[in-house]
């Protein structure tokens, strides 16, 4: 008998702003692009999962070029990255809609 092993998705977790901030630090400790852009994916996926609507919309993709440019000139100059809260979220954004836009309770 084999080992049992069951479906894991990290979006499944990333049900909160601190979580995703975790995820996506955790992501970009590895000073890696394709980390960062897989992670950009996962909390994307989140967004779907647990209804997060964001003010600036969905996160959709990045440029294939964008990332890995902006990861090598920060690699170079010793820097790297970090998500970090600059204030609470508003309760409002949980409820708006995925397009990140509330139609005042309209269709």
């Amino acid at each position: 008998m084999g080992l049992e092993t069951f479906p894991y998705d990290s979006a499944d977790y990333l049900d909160t702003s601190e979580a995703i901030a975790a995820y996506l630090n955790d992501a970009l400790s590895f000073g890696d692009a394709r980390e960062l852009a897989h992670a950009l994916e996962v909390v994307a996926r989140a967004q779907v999962t647990h209804g997060i609507a964001l003010e600036a919309g969905p996160v959709r993709a990045i440029g294939e070029q964008a990332l890995p440019s902006l990861v090598a000139v920060l690699n170079a100059l010793g820097l790297r990255l970090a998500v970090q809260r600059v204030r609470e979220p508003a309760e409002a954004t949980r409820a708006v809609g995925a397009a990140g836009q509330n139609h005042g309770g309209r269709a």
